[in-house]
């Protein structure tokens, strides 16, 4: 009798895992690929982000394609800007360029910006910026956290944005960083 009670134990046990465990893998998002064949680049984004409708302002400031996630809060833009070969003209390159831009005007153009991180890294095989700040919101009261990276090629300047109220940032990084990485060119 008792191998019987410590079989049905074991069986009992191993139910629970399984249900644990399938439970777990139905909680996490699968992830779905964006593919622009006209600019041949693709990313990587979790099923929990819905796609947006890019507003005409957002189209003449080159965004391309934008998600949102609604919680936790998180907001992801693509956007782009071409013909940049000009800018070789400053004596440095269009990246360095773009650089000392974004250092120069970005305290300017966010409210309370406070610059967090700075790191020059590889993606898609081409060098990029990732710039990680903080501002005040629209609001006029919530801290955001951005995550901003640069990659240039040829003379065209690709931004990846990722934002989130700052309290909801690191709930947000892992899919970030994941989006982020998955940018490649076709």
């Amino acid at each position: 009798m008792a191998g019987a009670g410590l079989g049905l134990f074991l069986v009992l046990g191993a139910c629970l895992v399984v249900y644990v465990h399938k439970k777990g893998e139905a909680a996490k998002p699968k992830w779905l690929t964006y593919t622009n064949s006209d600019l041949g680049l693709r990313l990587e984004y979790p099923n929990n982000f819905e796609e947006r409708v890019i507003s005409e302002e957002s189209k003449e400031a080159g965004v391309v394609w934008e998600i949102k996630r609604e919680e936790p809060p998180a907001l992801f833009s693509f956007r782009l800007e071409d013909s940049l070969g000009a800018l070789k003209v400053t004596g440095g390159t269009i990246f360095e360029a773009l650089v000392a831009t974004v250092n120069r005007r970005y305290p300017e153009r966010f409210p309370g910006y406070k610059k967090e991180n700075y790191a020059e890294l590889v993606l898609a095989n081409e060098k990029a910026a990732q710039f990680d700040f903080t501002y005040t919101g629209a609001d006029g009261q919530t801290r955001v956290r951005q995550r901003f990276v640069i990659v240039v090629k040829d003379d065209v300047a690709y931004y990846l944005s990722c934002q989130s109220p700052e309290k909801d940032f690191f709930k947000s990084e892992k899919d970030f960083d994941k989006i982020i990485n998955s940018f490649e060119f076709l």
